[in-house]
């Protein structure tokens, strides 16, 4: 590529729209980023406005955050502009090694104060997202792509039709219902990043954009990880669902970062994070005291009722007040009874409390919260209601003066205090604690004294009549015959004065008599081949011909070398059975098959890998250590990559958009413009439709598949210059699809195979696989396995495409791209498991 006045050393990056590549702007010797629109995009007039709107609207922004331009033209077909030239990476390569919530809160304020400016100015970025926000080298954070940015006065949707501004991860709200958007919207876009930033994932994830879109409206604002506490009220500002009540301006949000990074200056992260847990502990426990005040009040009221409702006035005696009766103590007694039976008691936990007194500070600070929590637990205490139990009467006793008189002892009241009752109760389950006050409360004035103070079943401090264990153990026991036991035992002691006893019921000589034995059926599996092995999955016992079985279902597993396993379950019912099963070859290396779709229609061509040993990796520094690793069973990998055919099936059946082709053609052209999540979203529709386990490989897989058997750099061998013929891409592939002023896919099938007869590895499209990415392949799986982690930020890309050089191809390289994120050049290729 040749444009007056710049020398290209390298490419950067490219994108559906336009190329980026390194350059020195030769007039005053300054390194440059060259941007250069796709001459292919050139028929259409919105492009080009868009290439030309961007660079007009940065021309008219001066911030040391926002990308600066130095120069727009157009040489031949080809426009350009040249920009400051970031090598820092974008947000996304930042978050590959982690960031802390100093360097989060840091990017946060830089980027709001260039979004301020932006708006000063009247224009709303619109697209706020990871990967445009880019670094130079001294670490400050810079704005970038300002492709779909407008004027605040127009009054237009955030898209065109049919066009991909963003993913529906970063979208406000308002965005989601397609109103029109301002600068609140902006801000909201970047708490999200700020989000992702702290704890690398969006907060709204979703298979599909309105899922997605759908949570923006409804869920809940996300929460932070404690670590991070200090750092949600910025969030909440930042992300709430009404724009009222956002930050209003990008300087509103500068001066929040600022005093809270001033605050952890002073008082250091971990103090500041404490300190905001502490400040909603303190909150929770003024709303336990408003809710005690408010329960007290409440009981107070009922007493004071209950004393009014009490007093009478007779001509003879006045004003008096009636006693409390005999059954409304009872019918008292028995309700704290069951209250204080069914109370839990919660521990505190010693390390919490240890933790959280660490936490407080130096000693004067640490006394002046004690101070705090001793006022609250004083006002708890003073407004925690009374023991509102009836004081006991002459007529309130359980058993009268009179009766105990005439026995020659002295009465015994059935309560002391209530925290006798409570000391009692803890240790018994609340049922019985309910039928043991009930029984007493039946029985207490039918005899004419109490049972002995030592009586098991009478304890005389909490006045819980207590079951023996004979009794509470017996299983079945309802509260009508405790009742009924209690009132017995109760009964025979007042009477013999001894110690009640349950006799126990005498157990006839065969309590259980003898199980029946279960008749069983033989089973006789005749497979073929007569060498197959045959296995019972779900029994211990080894199979053997007219093995004895119970009725059931069984799993009958039969396999042999060089056939297909067969697993199948079978009922016994009450006959013999005898079951013949004849194995399907295993299809050999190389085969190809087509599955059946539910329509009729026929899936992908798939072509068997066979079973083997490679060394993975290769000479660069993400590709290493170079590792051994074995597929022990063949599988299957799509001959082709999925094309828009394939894929529109799915799209059609599920009532999807159907993805852009760029203006390339569909049919046999590889499908692009499909993010990794709906990758796996069309296997899974796949496995559905055919019953087989369909999914995007491994980058163990692809790679195995992609060598062919060879160990060289390309499947072809190790020189770049000998790619023509066999891929689609920039410099030495001579495809006919791509060169100086044409880049476009070709139809799939369209270069020779490799050595395991897959068309297009190379070349063409790249190929999204399961792994989530990491710089290298330190503790890599033996077994080809995909490496996954928590809250992966992106997934390993492989295969180079149209817009790289024969030399970008090898079978070992591989680059990272967010999981969410849609290209032009980025396609899919399906493994399966079944054979």
């Amino acid at each position: 590529m040749q444009i007056p006045g710049y020398r290209i050393i390298r490419k950067i990056n490219h994108g559906g729209m336009s190329t980026v590549y390194l350059a020195i702007q030769e007039s005053v010797g300054r390194v440059v980023a060259l941007k250069v629109m796709s001459p292919a995009l050139n028929s259409d007039p919105s492009y080009s406005e868009r290439f030309q709107r961007e660079a007009n609207i940065v021309g008219q922004l001066s911030h040391p955050h926002i990308v600066s331009i130095y120069d727009i033209g157009k040489h031949d077909n080809l426009n350009y502009i040249a920009m400051d030239y970031l090598p820092g990476g974008s947000i996304h390569d930042r978050m590959l090694a982690g960031i802390d919530s100093n360097d989060a809160l840091k990017i946060l304020k830089e980027i709001g104060a260039a979004l301020d400016h932006a708006h000063e100015k009247g224009y709303v970025h619109r697209d706020i997202k990871p990967e445009n926000v880019l670094f130079r080298d001294d670490g400050s954070a810079v704005l970038t792509d300002f492709g779909v940015a407008r004027a605040q006065s127009l009054n237009s949707r955030a898209t065109h039709a049919g066009t991909v501004v963003g993913t529906p991860h970063y979208m406000s709200p308002e965005q989601a219902r397609g109103k029109t958007v301002d600068s609140r919207s902006d801000l909201y876009s970047l708490g999200i990043v700020f989000y992702e930033m702290l704890t690398g994932s969006v907060p709204y994830q979703g298979e599909e954009a309105v899922a997605i879109a759908l949570k923006h409206l409804a869920s809940p604002l996300p929460v932070l990880p404690k670590q991070f506490s200090h750092c949600q009220p910025i969030l909440d500002t930042l992300l709430d669902k009404e724009p009222g009540k956002r930050y209003q301006h990008g300087q509103q949000l500068v001066q929040d970062v600022e005093a809270l990074q001033l605050q952890i200056r002073e008082q250091g992260e971990r103090r500041t994070a404490s300190l905001s847990q502490l400040g909603g502990q303190l909150s929770s426990a003024l709303g336990i005291v408003w809710r005690k005040f408010k329960a007290s009040c409440g009981t107070y009221w009922k007493q004071c009722s209950a004393f009014i409702a009490s007093i009478r006035f007779a001509k003879g005696r006045g004003f008096y007040r009636v006693e409390t009766t005999h059954q409304e103590q009872l019918r008292s007694l028995t309700q704290q009874n069951t209250l204080v039976a069914t109370r839990v008691h919660r521990q505190v936990s010693p390390a919490g409390a240890a933790a959280l007194w660490h936490d407080l500070g130096t000693w004067g600070q640490r006394a002046v919260w004690a101070t705090a929590a001793l006022v609250l637990v004083l006002i708890a205490l003073l407004l925690w209601p009374a023991d509102t139990q009836p004081p006991a009467t002459k007529t309130g006793d359980i058993v009268s003066a009179s009766k105990h008189s005439a026995k020659g002892k002295s009465p015994q009241p059935l309560a002391s205090s209530a925290g006798s009752l409570a000391n009692s109760a803890q240790s018994s389950p609340a049922p019985t604690a309910i039928a043991s006050a009930h029984a007493h409360a039946e029985t207490s004035e039918a005899y004419s004294s109490p049972p002995p103070a030592d009586s098991p079943l009478i304890e005389t401090a909490g006045t819980q009549v207590q079951p023996r264990a004979e009794f509470e153990g017996r299983p079945g026991t309802t509260l009508e015959n405790a009742r009924t036991a209690v009132d017995t035992e109760i009964e025979l002691a007042s009477r013999t004065n001894a110690e009640p006893e349950f006799e126990p019921t005498p157990e006839p000589d065969n309590a259980q008599p003898p199980e029946p034995e279960v008749e069983k059926f033989s089973l006789t599996v005749a497979p073929k081949p007569a060498n197959a092995r045959v296995r019972i999955m779900n029994i211990r016992e080894k199979y053997h011909d007219g093995i004895a079985l119970a009725p059931g279902a069984y799993q009958i597993e039969v396999t042999a070398p060089g056939y297909r396993e067969h697993l199948e379950w079978m009922d016994i019912d009450d006959t013999d059975l005898n079951y013949a099963v004849e194995l399907a070859p295993s299809r050999p290396a190389g085969a190809e098959f087509t599955d059946t779709l539910e329509n009729g229609e026929r899936g992908p061509v798939m072509v068997v890998i066979p079973a083997g040993s490679f060394t993975m990796g290769g000479p660069d520094s993400n590709s290493q250590p170079r590792h051994e690793v074995s597929f022990a069973r063949p599988f299957a990998m799509s001959k082709f990559e999925i094309t828009f055919a394939d894929y529109d099936r799915f799209v059609e059946d599920q009532s999807l958009a159907l993805p852009g082709d760029n203006r390339w053609g569909r049919e046999q052209r590889p499908v692009i413009n499909v993010s990794w999540e709906e990758a796996e979203l069309y296997a899974q529709w796949l496995s559905m439709q055919t019953g087989k386990t369909y999914r995007l490989p491994t980058e163990a897989e692809w790679e195995y598949a992609a060598r062919g058997g060879r160990q060289s750099r390309f499947w072809w061998g190790d020189e770049a210059s000998n790619a023509a013929a066999k891929a689609n891409c920039k410099r030495h592939c001579d495809s006919g699809y791509t060169g100086l002023f044409r880049t476009e896919t070709a139809p799939v099938g369209s270069f020779q195979t490799n050595d395991y007869g897959l068309h297009d590895i190379a070349g063409n499209v790249a190929e999204w696989t399961q792994d989530c990415y990491r710089d290298t392949y330190q503790g890599a799986s033996p077994d080809g396995s995909a490496y996954s982690q928590k809250n992966c930020p992106a997934r390993v890309v492989r295969g180079g495409s149209l817009n790289d050089g024969a030399e970008a191809l090898g079978v070992y390289q591989r680059r990272y791209q967010p999981q969410h994120t849609y290209h032009t050049d980025i396609g899919i290729r399906l493994v399966v498991e079944e054979l």
